[in-house]
This record gives structure tokens, C-alpha cells and sequence, in this order.
């Protein structure tokens, strides 16, 4: 529902990487107001070597808030990034995504994840899935998929379901509704 919060980053024609890691260290210390216990909230600068890319894990911070008051904590959350992009702290950052689920590379893991969001999934739908050729991209689409029972749309779904593939122990999960995608995506106005 909300293990964390994934930004990206330009690397060409320059790398922006040490100022982003900085922005977004800024803005960590600012969470407290939105997020309990944000001092645990491990920050991973190029997750699985990947450049481009800052993953914020909140699982632990998170990890005794129901679910209820995650979709309230996730709700400000959207809200503060989005001011964060309006007043000038995220220059670095050409986008965020905020993360249903960050599991480890296993199978069961995201045919589990992907059943939760199932629930929130009415109507046409794809999956968009990065391996970084660390698996068998076939078997994850077909298992993922059989626990979806909605139509699959690949030109035009109305919800997408991204899987990124960061290394063997990170794998973020994230559902966009795509007439909401504001709510998961968030860019700046620029």
C-alpha cells in the first residue's frame, strides 16, 4: 500500500545525482510531520547500481500503521511532494513514484503483492514490467496476470501495473490509475 517512495533523477548530459541525493535528504528530515517514526526511513542511492534513481524505503517506519491511516499518510505524502515541486526543493528530480510494495525477487512475493492490488483494479489493464534481465520476464507476466481477473488492454488500459526489477533483494511494485495518475506519479510543473 506505501513501502516507499522511488525518484528519479537526470544522469545525461550531466549526472545530478549528488545534488538529488542531497534534495531528497532535505526533504526526509521534513517528513515527520507526515510520516511517524521517519528517522527510520532508509534512504538507498542507486538501489542495485541502478543511476538515475533514489529509493526512500519506509517499510519500517511504516510497518505498524494500518491500512486506513497509510491511505491518509499516502494522501499528504502526494501533497507535500507535489508543494516540495512548487517551491523549488526537488530541482534535481524529474519524477516520483510513490510504491505500493517493495519486495525481494521471488515470485510468490509479487503474485502475493499483485492479489492485493487486484482488489483495486476495475477494468482494462497491463503490466509494465523492467527485469534488468534478472528474470524470466514470460513467467513473471503470466503468473502476476493469472491472479488479475480483469480484461488486458496493452494499447490503452485504464490501470497499469509496474514492476521493476532493482536488484535480487529490491523489486518495487506500483498500480497507476491511469485517470488518477497524479496520485502515484508525480512530476514537476517546469
Amino acid at each position: 500500500m506505501l513501502d516507499g517512495i522511488l525518484f528519479s533523477y537526470e544522469t545525461h548530459p550531466r549526472d545530478l545525482g549528488e545534488s538529488a541525493i542531497y534534495q531528497v535528504e532535505s526533504l526526509l528530515k521534513n517528513l515527520g510531520k507526515i510520516i511517524p517514526n521517519h528517522e527510520k526511513a532508509i534512504l538507498i542511492p542507486r538501489p542495485g547500481g541502478v543511476n538515475g534513481l533514489i529509493l526512500l524505503d519506509l517499510r519500517e517506519c511504516l510497518r505498524y500503521v494500518d491500512v486506513n491511516e497509510k491511505i491518509t499518510i499516502r494522501k499528504n505524502l502526494v501533497e507535500f511532494l507535489v508543494e516540495a515541486f512548487d517551491k523549488g526543493d526537488l530541482l534535481s528530480i524529474v519524477k516520483i513514484r510513490i510504491i505500493d510494495f517493495i519486495v525481494p525477487l521471488d515470485i510468490d512475493k509479487l503474485v502475493d503483492v499483485t492479489r492485493f492490488l487486484a482488489d483495486r483494479i476495475r477494468g482494462t489493464w497491463k503490466i509494465e514490467l523492467r527485469t534488468r534481465k534478472m528474470a524470466d520476464r514470460m513467467e513473471i507476466i503470466r503468473k502476476v496476470a493469472s491472479v488479475v481477473d480483469q480484461p488486458v488492454d496493452l494499447k490503452n488500459p485504464k490501470f497499469v501495473l509496474n514492476i521493476e526489477i532493482l536488484s535480487r533483494d529490491l523489486v518495487v511494485v506500483y498500480l497507476v490509475d491511469k485517470e488518477r495518475e497524479e496520485e502515484t506519479i508525480i512530476r514537476p510543473k517546469y
